[in-house]
């Protein structure tokens, strides 16, 4: 049995901490949620892909720890969406890999939320707002 604790000490000892962790009897999954605000000159597709390989590269030390101290496959996914609203399609996969039903309405409001927090992100900058970044999220069936 995985001791919650113990994941939770190795992660703040390198220094990183997934944003959140789906461990099951088999394999640990370490997913990272990346909002872009800018794309680069070489495409969408090709700005997205790159904030993917960065957040797996970033978290390829604690996977290695994590797999060694528990002796089972650990994986790094990554969930990314632009605050504008674009979505890769790497997103359905990893929402069908988890097990996760995930409609294109969910998928419109993961995208409505994500732009919403990156107007209260601009906004906190600007020191116009001290609206909370997070609430808790409520799935609407």
């Amino acid at each position: 049995m995985i001791n919650l604790g113990e994941i939770e000490g190795l992660t703040r000892r390198i220094l990183l901490k997934p944003d959140m962790m789906v461990i099951t009897n088999t394999r640990m999954v370490l997913l990272e949620v990346s909002v872009v605000y800018e794309l680069h000159r070489e495409g969408e597709v090709a700005s997205l892909r790159g904030v993917r390989r960065d957040k797996m590269n970033k978290y390829e030390i604690t996977k290695r720890v994590l797999a060694a101290r528990f002796g089972k496959p650990v994986y790094i996914r990554t969930l990314i969406v632009v605050c504008r609203g674009g979505w890769m399609a790497t997103n359905n996969k990893l929402f069908k890999e988890l097990g996760v039903s995930f409609s294109v309405l969910d998928r419109n409001a993961f995208v409505g939320r994500a732009f919403w927090g990156s107007i209260l992100t601009f906004n906190r900058f600007l020191h116009h707002t001290k609206e909370p970044l997070f609430e808790r999220l409520v799935r609407i069936d």
